[in-house]
């Protein structure tokens, strides 16, 4: 499982079951060539390989901010489906999405005047993941 900002690429796989039902977890995303919220065109989604992922819905947070959510609960299954069997391993975010949405445009990027851009990231960036309740 990948999500790839500002043309990095963050594996989202951390020493624990990551995917279990009814699981919200957050991943610190690398963010490498990031240094200002602008510099984050799209958000891409992919899953590889067998063995379907059902996505509840995922949060971008920008120093501890949201600034773009999306939520599958809406459909049929509750969630959307990453998964080989059915076609569709990656959910893209466009940069158009990302821009329109309202929290996006009501971010304000922090004051840097006491930042040293040397020592310290300009910006964090991070995901959090939701998975669908447990059934039944």
């Amino acid at each position: 499982y990948s999500v790839v900002p500002g043309g990095n690429s963050t594996w989202l796989d951390y020493g624990r079951d990551d995917f279990e039902r009814g699981d919200s977890f957050t991943y610190d995303l690398d963010q490498t060539t990031v240094d200002f919220l602008s510099d984050i065109n799209q958000i891409t989604i992919s899953k590889p390989g067998d063995g379907g992922w059902c996505l509840a819905g995922f949060e971008l947070l920008v120093n501890g901010v949201s600034v773009y959510d999306e939520s599958f609960a809406g459909r049929p299954s509750g969630c959307l489906w990453l998964d080989s069997d059915n076609g569709q391993t990656t959910h893209i975010v466009s940069h158009a999405t990302l821009r329109a949405h309202p929290a996006w445009q009501t971010y304000r990027e922090p004051n840097r005047v006491e930042l040293d851009l040397g020592r310290y990231p300009a910006i964090t960036a991070t995901l959090r993941v939701r998975r669908p309740p447990p059934s039944g």
